[in-house]
């Protein structure tokens, strides 16, 4: 597939050495996917290791929803970045329904990396403005993943003495309104 740049079964049989018939290879290819079971952990290890990242990853969540048909696809993916590109590493269905993800559901995919490569190997986490709230912000927290989340301009957050304040005015205090405050 990498060698070939394909999917197409009848390209990938033309990329195999020619002293067999092209149909052998053909029905080689087609028992293969027919038989084999790729497990997750394995396949993302594979793309592990094709993905040249020294050192720790830098990781986008995001989701995308299209529909087939009547029925809903929704995928919530972890990508890593490299070289300016994500190379979507895991990734949850989240079944025939339309819409954003849950803290449940970003939960468990996070699990599910940390559990395959160990939450030292997350440089940060990047997502966009759906991706927000106090318990999985929290979740983040707890389990010391730097991130860098979008959020909506009127956007708002519980101060500690129990004020609740825009989130782009505490930036702007901070000097950061080229940044953050427009």
């Amino acid at each position: 597939m990498l060698r070939n740049q394909t999917v197409n079964y009848n390209k990938l049989a033309q990329g195999f050495p020619k002293e067999l018939d092209l149909s052998s290879h053909l029905r080689r290819i087609q028992r293969f996917f027919a038989e084999v079971t790729f497990d997750e952990k394995d396949f993302s290890k594979l793309l592990s290791k094709m993905i040249p990242v020294k050192g720790k990853y830098k990781l986008s969540m995001d989701r995308t929803n299209w529909k087939f048909g009547s029925l809903n696809i929704n995928l919530l993916y972890l990508s890593v970045i490299y070289d300016g590109v994500g190379i979507p590493i895991l990734w949850s269905v989240l079944g025939d329904k339309r819409g954003n993800s849950n803290t449940e559901e970003r939960k468990d995919l996070m699990e599910r990396f940390i559990q395959l490569f160990g939450v030292e190997k997350i440089e940060y986490l990047t997502a966009d403005r759906e991706f927000v709230g106090y318990h999985w912000w929290n979740f983040l927290l707890e389990k010391k993943i730097q991130f860098n989340i979008r959020f909506r301009q009127n956007f708002y957050v519980v101060l500690k003495n129990g004020k609740t304040t825009q989130a782009k005015n505490l930036l702007c205090q901070k000097g950061l309104q080229s940044l953050y405050c427009h």
